[in-house]
C-alpha cells in the first residue's frame, strides 16, 4: 500500500499519496519561484492554490485519495510555470485566467441588486448603460423589470476574492489597485449618481411597503392562530345555532370523532396542527423579518420544518383518505304514498319535535338547512329532514320519501340509508312527519340526507303548522309567516289565499 499524506491547500484538507504528493510540491515551489518577485505575486499563489483545491473538490469525494493523476490534470489546467511570462501584468493577467469567467451580482457598485453592476463587470463596460437598457425594455410592457428579476434570482453574490476574480477577470487587478480608467466620463458619472439616487428612493419606498406587506403578515398569522387554537385546542364552538337553553355545542373534535374511527381521531388532530401551525408560524416569521429586516441563518430550520410539514401532511392525507372510503359511494332509498283519493285542502303537521328530546350536543352547518344532535347514550338524532313541494304533472296527490346515506360501497350505502328510521304518516287529508330522523345503534355516521316530496295537483290547497314551517327547503326560508296560515298550489309556487300575494 503507497504512503498517504494529508496537506491543507487553500483552508481545505486532502489526502495525497506520496508520489502525487512529490509531483504537487515540485510545481507549487516552481511557480513559487517564477512569481514570487512579481509585484502580487503572493497573492496570485494563494488563488492558484485556491483554483486547485477548487479542481481536486470538482472530482473528488473527502474520502477520496489525490493521486498523480489528478495532480497532472490540475497542471494541464492552470498551466507549468515556464508557460508563465516573465512581464509582470501580462504574468498576472495570465494567473487570473485560472479562473473560469463566471456572472454574480456584484453588490460592491448596486443601484438595486447589483445585477446591472455585476453585468458591466463581466462584460468589462460601465453599468450605467446596461441600466439604461433596462429602462428602455421596461417601457416595453415592462419587461425590463421582469427580466431583472428572474436575473436577480439566477445570479448569485459575488462575496468571496475568488469569486469577484472570476466576475471581473482580467480587470481584478485594475479595479483594487485603481489602476483602470482614470475617471469616469461625465455623462455617466452624472447617470450613475442619478441612478443611485433613485436607488436609495426606491429601496425606501420598498422597504415601508415591505413592512407594511409584513405587519399584516404577522395580524393575518397571529389571529388565525388564536383563531385555530380557540377551535381546536379550546373546543370553543364551530357553530352557536341551538335550540335548547343550556345545550352543548360541538367542537370539530366531536364532529371528528362522528366522522372518523374514535382511535384515529387524536392522531388526525396532531396532523392537522402541524399542517396548520407550521405554515402559519412561517407567515409570522416572515412578517417579522420584512418589518424588522434581520438576518438569520435559518436554513436548517426552515428545511426542517418543510420536512415535518409534508411528512404529515401526506400522512393526514392517506388517514383522510382511508376514511373517506365510508363516503365513497352514495345510496338511495325512496318510498312513495299514493292516497285513494286527492283532498281539497291537505295538511302538513309536525308529530314529534326536537324540542321534546333530551339531546346534549347540536352542529348546524351555516348556510344548509342541516342539523347534528348528539344525546348523552351516543345515539345521533338528524334534524330537519326537507319538505319540498312538486307539481304532480300526472294531477295526482302523492307522497315521496328519499332517503340519502353514502357508504364504502353502493350496497352498504343502500344498507344505511334503509336503516335510517324516520316516522312519518298520512291519515285522511293529514300529512304527519317527525322533525327529526336518526340513525339506529351500531351504524356509524357517513353522511344522511331525507327529503320528502309532496307532489300536488294545481290548485290545490295546503295548510302547514308551525312545527313543521322549519322542515321545509331554502326556497321557502324567505316566505314570512308560512306555518298557520293557507296557501294554495297553482304549480310552481304558493299563492296566499288572504293577501293573494305569492312566495
Amino acid at each position: 500500500m503507497d504512503k498517504t499524506i494529508k496537506i491543507n491547500l487553500a483552508g481545505v484538507l486532502f489526502i495525497i499519496d506520496e508520489k502525487a504528493y512529490v509531483a504537487l510540491r515540485d510545481y507549487l515551489q516552481s511557480i513559487d519561484m517564477r512569481l514570487k518577485n512579481v509585484p502580487g505575486g503572493n497573492e496570485i499563489i494563494d488563488d492558484i492554490e485556491a483554483r486547485i483545491a477548487e479542481i481536486f473538490q470538482s472530482g473528488k469525494s473527502e474520502s477520496d485519495i489525490i493521486n498523480t493523476d489528478d495532480v497532472n490534470n490540475v497542471i494541464n489546467i492552470i498551466g507549468r510555470p515556464e508557460e508563465f511570462e516573465q512581464e509582470g501584468d501580462t504574468e498576472r493577467k495570465n494567473a487570473y485566467r485560472i479562473y473560469r469567467r463566471r456572472l454574480y451580482r456584484d453588490i460592491n457598485n448596486p443601484v438595486l441588486g447589483g445585477v446591472c453592476s455585476g453585468i458591466g463587470a463581466y462584460l468589462n463596460i460601465d453599468p450605467v448603460w446596461i441600466r439604461l437598457i433596462f429602462i428602455i425594455f421596461t417601457f416595453a410592457y415592462a419587461a425590463g423589470i421582469l427580466i431583472y428579476v428572474i436575473l436577480w434570482i439566477a445570479f448569485p453574490v459575488a462575496k468571496t476574492e475568488i469569486q469577484k476574480r472570476e466576475l471581473y477577470g482580467e480587470n481584478y487587478y485594475s479595479k483594487q489597485t485603481g489602476s483602470g480608467s482614470p475617471e469616469t466620463a461625465k455623462i455617466t458619472g452624472a447617470l450613475n449618481s442619478f441612478f443611485l439616487a433613485l436607488g436609495r428612493i426606491f429601496r425606501i419606498v420598498a422597504w415601508f411597503f415591505l413592512a407594511i406587506a409584513g405587519a399584516v403578515m404577522v395580524v393575518t398569522g397571529f389571529a388565525m392562530f388564536v383563531a385555530f387554537s380557540l377551535v381546536f385546542y379550546l373546543r370553543y364552538p364551530v357553530s352557536f345555532f341551538h335550540e335548547g337553553a343550556g345545550t352543548g355545542i360541538f367542537s370539530i373534535s366531536d364532529f371528528l370523532e362522528l366522522a372518523t374511527s374514535p382511535a384515529i381521531t387524536p392522531w388526525i388532530m396532531v396532523l392537522i396542527s402541524f399542517v396548520v401551525i407550521l405554515p402559519l408560524l412561517a407567515l409570522i416569521y416572515w412578517g417579522l423579518k420584512m418589518i424588522f429586516r434581520f438576518k438569520a441563518n435559518e436554513l436548517w430550520l426552515s428545511i426542517s420544518a418543510l420536512v415535518v410539514w409534508v411528512i404529515s401532511f401526506t400522512a393526514l392525507l392517506m388517514i383522510l383518505v382511508s376514511q373517506g372510503i365510508d363516503f365513497a359511494e352514495e345510496g338511495r332509498t325512496s318510498e312513495q304514498i299514493f292516497p285513494q283519493h286527492t283532498p281539497d285542502t291537505i295538511y302538513i303537521k309536525a308529530r314529534n319535535n326536537i324540542a321534546e328530546m333530551k339531546f346534549d350536543k347540536v352542529l348546524t352547518i351555516p348556510g344548509v338547512n342541516y342539523s347534528l344532535f348528539l344525546v348523552k347514550d351516543g345515539s345521533i338524532l338528524f334534524s330537519k329532514p326537507e319538505i319540498e313541494l312538486y307539481n304532480s304533472e300526472e294531477g295526482k296527490f302523492f307522497i315521496s320519501v328519499e332517503k340519502t346515506m353514502f357508504g364504502s360501497n353502493k350496497r352498504e350505502a343502500v344498507k344505511k340509508a334503509e336503516a335510517l328510521i324516520f316516522n312519518y304518516s298520512f291519515s285522511g287529508d293529514t300529512l304527519y312527519v317527525d322533525q327529526y330522523y336518526e340513525i339506529p345503534p351500531g351504524f356509524k355516521w357517513s353522511g344522511s340526507f331525507i327529503e320528502t316530496g309532496v307532489y300536488l295537483p294545481e290548485n290545490t290547497v295546503i295548510w302547514i303548522d308551525k312545527d313543521t314551517e322549519i322542515l321545509f327547503g331554502d326556497e321557502y326560508c324567505e316566505v314570512p309567516d308560512l306555518g298557520g296560515k293557507y296557501w294554495q298550489w297553482d304549480g310552481e309556487k304558493l299563492i296566499s289565499l288572504l293577501r293573494g300575494g305569492t312566495n
